[in-house]
């Protein structure tokens, strides 16, 4: 899954509106808008882990309805 990072103070607008002033996120962008994903404290129980991040993302990809499709 392609993914892009940015600092707070070069992030789009679009970006921004979804983090709701929190940092570090996860957003999601979709077809049908930005949707924030793992807020700070999801990201903080990760504990640096890459296995639970991804189970954290996916969790939370599930819990608003997305699903992932080959592009």
């Amino acid at each position: 899954m392609p993914f892009d990072t940015y600092h707070r103070d070069d992030q789009p607008d679009s970006i921004r509106t979804a983090a709701n002033a929190h940092a570090p996120v996860v957003i999601a962008v979709t077809d049908i808008g930005n949707m924030l994903l793992l807020a700070p404290t999801e990201l903080d129980a990760c504990d640096g882990s890459i296995v639970l991040l991804i189970a954290e993302i996916e969790q939370a990809a599930e819990r608003v309805g997305l699903t992932w499709t080959a592009r």
